[in-house]
């Protein structure tokens, strides 16, 4: 699943290390907002570690970018909102192809600066 404790620790400034498995990278932007090792790849988790502990403009520049991605991707107002288009769509969507008309109903996101993760 989606690897909320990694969006939490990104709203407290706190770069990431961790494998690229799961949700993990949906939530952390590898050298960006964090370190992702292969699966498994424990050698290479442990350098991240080092080298974020060991690199204080790195970790100062991962920070600032994984305040900023946490605010503008996980913020619950705005979650919330996304979801609401994604109803209202399937909705549009299940009127139309109910009454036998073609169905080409755009999502709002698609069309505005607004994240949309499905497109």
């Amino acid at each position: 699943g989606f690897g909320l404790v990694f969006a939490e620790a990104q709203a407290m400034a706190v770069p990431v290390a961790s494998f690229a498995t799961g949700g993990i990278p949906e939530a952390v932007e590898h050298d960006v907002t964090g370190l992702l090792a292969e699966e498994r790849d424990v050698d290479e988790l442990a350098n991240n570690i080092v080298r974020l502990l060991q690199d204080e403009p790195l970790w100062e520049q991962f920070s600032a970018a994984a305040r900023t991605r946490a605010v503008d991707r996980f913020n619950l107002r705005d979650q919330t909102a996304r979801l609401e288009e994604i109803y209202e769509h399937l909705l549009a969507c299940r009127s139309m192809t109910a009454l036998g008309k073609p169905v080409a109903v755009p999502l709002p996101s698609q069309q505005s600066k607004s994240y949309w993760p499905y497109s």
